[in-house]
């Protein structure tokens, strides 16, 4: 990824094509809060980098490869005291994607996945998750709610 690549005032990030994993280009979307991190990571960014520099690179300017990478999150993780893995990332964010959107169309284009059977596999509900989802959709449920509030104006 390159810096040109970022638009922050939009707090969107383009995966080039040719650095997808599917060979597909899309947009991600940024919160606020990697927003805010990428704007920081700019301003330490040294002066005589060149556009042409990656968005994360090492110490000299080179690509910041993802064995570079994951070594660096392993380090970091063990100062932390916390175990993290970039595919633990990716699972989990999937995970509460699903929680709160409920849209696994919107997640297969986030994801760069080319069908949906690929982000089925992905990702695999805990039982409670299931249990949960199924509460909040059942129209039993929704049933039992209006009766309470017409047998209290009674």
């Amino acid at each position: 990824m390159r810096v040109s690549d970022l638009n922050l005032e939009a707090r969107e990030l383009y995966i080039r094509p040719e650095v997808a994993k599917t060979r597909v280009g899309r947009t991600l979307v940024l919160s606020p809060f990697t927003t805010q991190a990428l704007l920081k990571l700019l301003k330490v960014r040294p002066a005589w980098w060149r556009d042409d520099v990656p968005l994360f690179a090492t110490e000299n300017g080179k690509t910041l490869d993802r064995h570079q990478w994951a070594e660096r999150l392993r380090k970091y993780c063990r100062e932390a005291g916390v175990k993290v893995t970039a595919y633990g990332l990716r699972h989990t964010f999937a995970i509460e994607f699903l929680k709160e959107a409920n849209d696994p169309f919107a997640l297969q284009r986030i994801l760069g996945h080319q069908d949906l059977a690929m982000t089925r596999r992905y990702v695999r509900y805990l039982e409670e998750d299931v249990k949960e989802i199924h509460e909040k959709a059942s129209p039993v449920a929704k049933l039992q709610q209006l009766g309470r509030r017409a047998s209290r104006r009674l």
